[in-house]
Parts: structure tokens; C-alpha cells; sequence
């Protein structure tokens, strides 16, 4: 379920102050929920957590990249219309 938020490590983060909406193309009706942009902190915090991770990433074989890679595609697609 989309709720308009970041995911910053195992957290949902949601601190900037503007809002954005998406709009239904065919009627241009408004829609739920808001999405907010990240702070400065919580983008500092993503940022530090990406370049944490990298190593272990990085030591992976790269059929193990490309299948986390995939899982990951897999998922994004399977969320279908919701997610557009």
C-alpha cells in the first residue's frame, strides 16, 4: 500500500513540509495520499546507509546481484497500478 512516505533504512520517513499529489491523467482528479519530500537529515541518513551497505553488496557474485536485482523488478511490477 503506497503511503507517501520514504523508507530510510527499516524506517518510513516523511519530514519535509511540501506536499506533492499525484494526478489521474484521464480526469486530472487529485490523488491520495501526499507525498513529501525527504530532509536534509533523512537524505544524509539514506545516503550514509547506501554507502554502508556497498561493500557487502559489492563481495556479492554477480548472479547474486543480478537476482536481487530481478526480485527487486519482480516486486515493483507486482504492485501493478498502484503503483502508476
Amino acid at each position: 500500500m503506497l503511503q507517501g512516505k520514504s523508507m530510510v533504512g527499516w524506517s518510513r520517513a516523511a519530514g519535509g513540509e511540501d506536499a506533492l499529489y499525484g494526478h489521474d491523467a484521464r480526469t486530472g482528479e487529485r490523488l491520495e495520499p501526499a507525498y513529501h519530500g525527504a530532509t536534509a537529515a533523512e537524505m544524509d541518513r539514506a545516503a550514509n546507509l547506501a554507502a554502508d551497505a556497498f561493500p557487502a553488496y559489492r563481495a556479492l557474485p554477480r548472479s547474486r546481484r543480478a537476482e536481487f536485482l530481478r526480485a527487486t523488478a519482480a516486486e515493483l511490477e507486482a504492485l501493478g497500478d498502484a503503483l502508476l
